[in-house]
């Protein structure tokens, strides 16, 4: 859990510290359907793909980073989600697995998983990852990801 919290403290400050005046601007690069996003020497990097209403403002997200031998998957959800009720993920429409959530912020609940082989090597083999979830209301949401490019991103991140 601590460097759960050690990676998201560095994606935050690296964020915080592209916006700064003066300094350099993030390496972007795309892999189909994903952004992975790098400080300027490369050394810290974040992959992401966010889904968006028709007006542009997220809806959910996907973030990846790989620090230390460590690969974490963090899946951000709308807040007024039902905390009780773990996510559901399915990839091409096969069920992988429920994931309680970890916590929440002012703007998103989260769900990390951190090294999860079986979930990311079944990214890695799919077209689309479809995550449900369900709010205070018990309405339900599928939030649906492409998969394209996934495999491209996790070796930019691992360095490969």
């Amino acid at each position: 859990m601590k460097n759960i919290f050690l990676i998201c403290f560095l994606i935050f400050g690296m964020n915080s510290s592209f916006a700064e005046e003066g300094k350099e601007k993030p390496n972007i690069e795309m892999f189909q359907d994903w952004i992975v996003s790098c400080n300027p020497d490369n050394k810290l990097c974040i992959a992401n793909q966010t889904i968006r209403t028709d007006k542009g403002l997220p809806v959910a997200l996907i973030n990846i980073t790989h620090v230390a031998g460590n690969t974490v998957l963090e899946f951000g959800l709308p807040l007024m989600m039902n905390l009780q009720k773990p996510i559901k993920v399915e990839v091409d429409e096969n069920m992988i697995s429920t994931y309680g959530y970890n916590t929440c912020s002012q703007s998103a609940c989260f769900v990390i998983r951190n090294n999860d082989e079986k979930l990311l090597d079944s990214f890695k083999s799919g077209n689309k990852a479809t995550v449900t979830a369900e709010s205070i209301d018990r309405k339900r949401f599928d939030l649906t990801f492409s998969l394209k490019g996934f495999t491209d991103t996790i070796n930019k991140l691992e360095g490969k």
